[in-house]
């Protein structure tokens, strides 16, 4: 006979899988697109896969849970038995989140600190940031170990305050000082952005790569709103919810970790769209009038790479300094119009040569 889900246990489940299903999507493609383009993998590419095993293994241990019991959940109508082994599983899934989180956050600095290496202002920002977050790590591991005593006490007197620490409170400040450091690693690369000589559409686009990440702290604020339900936060705790948004979090968190590291990727999509929209008849014609009615006999050339000069610009000259990405020289273009050579210069070129 199977196992009767719970609407709460359904959500669970399914968010379980998907997020599996994507980030072992988008992790692959890292990787694949790295090998395709033929550049070597850093040290952000490698600390990127440590949280998506980590996440793995939380999930199947939230999966295998709601399989059994059909729901995730500390509530009748689970049995007694069952609400043990879930807390038992609780306690080890916020090691694990910590450490997802974590890792997730120091890949992705590791990423912008090799991007912004040109800049020291930015590698301080990013050198600080990256200490805060492995602070906040340390200090919420000696709170998770130590938040009942005895350490036990988690899973068989959790709602006794002679036990635990009010678990709302804690669970809080945790995610709102999460939340906050996702916020400050969002606002890093947007002052580089900013900087660049580019089009107010192309820095749109540029920025919006970043700031997906931003989908992250989405679902930290609706776990937010799960944990601190007034006037009695402790009694309206959503645990099922808690427990979705987290699995949300650390799936996105992988995904947008993983995004801006596909500056190649997305110059090769749009080169292919780019050169589909040429090859198009209407287009070929009206190219083809463009040039025809230009002025001074110059013809003008659709550019095909123009779409994918800003991303690769911050790929190629982060060594350059961060005020020229995003800036195209006149002797990169692809086409240079040439001037006709006054008669009298060619003349004495001739006379030259024959002496």
């Amino acid at each position: 006979m199977g196992t009767n889900f719970t609407q709460a246990g359904r959500s669970n489940l399914d968010a379980c899988i998907s997020m599996i299903a994507l980030t072992a999507v988008v992790v692959i493609t890292r990787f694949a697109s790295k090998f395709a383009f033929r550049q070597p993998l850093q040290g952000c590419d490698w600390l990127c896969v440590f949280p998506t095993v980590l996440f793995y293994i939380q999930s199947g241990l939230i999966m295998n849970c709601i399989i059994k019991y059909g729901d995730f959940s500390v509530s009748p109508p689970l049995e007694e038995a069952a609400i043990l082994h879930i807390l038992k599983i609780t306690w080890i899934s916020e090691f694990l989140f910590g450490a997802i989180i974590t890792s997730i956050k120091l890949s992705l600095l590791w990423f912008y600190y090799s991007l912004f290496e040109s800049s020291r202002t930015y590698q301080r920002v990013i050198k600080g940031t990256a200490v805060a977050c492995i602070l906040w790590f340390v200090i919420t591991l000696f709170i998770v170990i130590f938040q009942c005593h005895p350490i036990n006490a988690y899973w068989t007197y959790i709602q006794s305050s002679e036990y635990c620490m009010d678990v709302t409170k804690w669970v809080l400040g945790y995610e709102l000082s999460n939340l906050f450091l996702d916020a400050a690693i969002l606002c890093i690369p947007l002052g580089v952005v900013r900087r660049m000589r580019l089009s107010t559409s192309k820095k749109i686009a540029v920025s919006g790569i970043f700031l997906l990440g931003g989908l992250v702290c989405v679902a930290s604020i609706v776990r937010l709103t799960a944990i601190w339900n007034p006037p009695n936060p402790a009694a309206h705790i959503k645990f099922s919810t808690m427990v979705l948004c987290a699995t949300l979090q650390n799936g996105l968190g992988i995904i947008c970790c993983c995004l801006p590291t596909l500056g190649h990727l997305y110059r090769s999509i749009a080169r292919i769209g780019t050169n589909k929209i040429r090859n198009w008849p209407d287009t070929s014609r009206i190219r083809s009038t463009a040039v025809k009615g230009s002025l001074g006999g110059r013809r003008k050339t659709f550019n095909s790479n123009s779409i994918s000069h800003s991303w690769e610009r911050v790929e190629e000259c982060s060594h350059e300094g961060s005020e020229e990405w995003g800036h195209r020289r006149r002797d990169e273009e692809d086409t240079v119009a040439l001037q006709p050579m006054p008669s009298s210069t060619i003349s004495g070129a001739i006379v030259t040569t024959s002496k």
